[in-house]
């Protein structure tokens, strides 16, 4: 009976840190992501999550570059580059999720700002927290997390605009 319990709070906590998050963010995820690809010459992002760190929101948005993964951490409330941190593969299952990646973000045809804005209509006008280029059944999506009100929503956005 314990363990639900955790969940429980686990799940309030995270609204709360959204939500604290969100309240001081004057950047949004796109562009964030716009940001990270103006910093890291081309490359293509396959994921950004907003968060809250000492100090404040941050958001992280990770891209392809090349053969290798870089985390770009961006200051929410500045737009400022704060760091960026390399990441190579370094074993075959490394190498297998930077294919299906690489694959996944060629396939894509629907950008992240508007697989956002489709996420947010759908949800309401959630404020969009989380998204990451992904597949589903063997075809790209975008899974977009909002906050809605006091609670955390998943949405799944074709990656593929309609009639392509």
């Amino acid at each position: 009976m314990a363990a639900p319990a955790f969940a429980a709070d686990d799940d309030r906590d995270d609204v709360r840190e959204m939500q604290r998050a969100t309240a001081t963010a004057k950047i949004s995820l796109a562009q964030a992501i716009e940001v990270a690809q103006r910093e890291v010459p081309d490359c293509k992002a396959i994921e950004a999550e907003l968060k809250w760190r000492r100090g404040g929101p941050r958001i992280e948005v990770e891209v392809l570059a090349g053969e290798i993964w870089k985390d770009v951490i961006i200051d929410a409330i500045s737009g400022k580059v704060l760091t960026v941190i390399d990441e190579t593969p370094d074993d075959a299952d490394d190498r297998e999720e930077l294919r299906r990646d690489r694959e996944n973000s060629a396939a894509a045809t629907r950008t992240f700002a508007e697989a956002l804005a489709v996420a947010e209509k759908e949800a309401n006008g959630g404020k969009p927290v989380e998204i990451e280029l992904m597949a589903v059944g063997g075809k790209p999506v975008y899974k977009v997390e909002l906050l809605v009100g006091d609670k955390l929503v998943k949405r799944h956005v074709s990656a593929v605009k309609e009639n392509e």
